[in-house]
């Protein structure tokens, strides 16, 4: 019996675009590696980011090779930092998470967000670095599936703007 080869497509995601000064650039994320800590209860997700130069239409133009504007290495953790809702992963409080006016949380804020959440009983909730060791042991899943769900939630806390 033949043996049949894989090749993957790339694994890489649109991102928010970034703008630095009055240069607005696109950009997607392309996943490296996974990282799993027992000990740490961590999951690092290794990614690189790459910049591209805005297309007529807004579309994505060339990769941008130069400075300011190059690719750059990243890390995502999910860790015990984070509070998520264990029915989907989504996320519900992060610690020292920017709050409304731009400062960073505090210990105070955090222990804050534990107690509210706690008290409703209607969001079953999860350390995330606790839930994703929970998925690994309890979970038929697609790993890419997960990969892409937490890189996407970076997204969306600004991970990347």
């Amino acid at each position: 019996m033949a043996i049949t080869p894989y090749t993957p497509p790339p694994f890489e995601l649109e991102v928010s675009d970034r703008t630095e000064g009055q240069t607005t650039v696109k950009q997607k994320v392309r996943f490296l590696r996974l990282e799993h800590d027992d000990e740490l209860r961590t999951c690092l997700i290794h990614i690189r980011v790459t910049p591209y130069a805005v297309a007529p239409g807004g579309g994505y133009g060339p990769a941008l090779l130069r400075p300011p504007f190059t690719s750059y290495p990243a890390t995502l953790a999910a860790e015990n930092n984070t509070l998520v809702d264990t029915r989907d992963g989504s996320i519900l409080a992060v610690r020292y998470a920017p709050r409304p006016g731009g400062a960073l949380g505090t210990d105070a804020d955090w222990q804050a967000d534990i107690a509210r959440i706690e008290a409703d009983a209607t969001v079953p909730a999860m350390y995330q670095g606790d839930y994703f060791l929970m998925l690994r042991d309890t979970q038929s899943l697609i790993i890419g599936d997960l990969i892409r769900h937490h890189i996407l939630q970076a997204n969306t806390l600004g991970r990347f703007a």
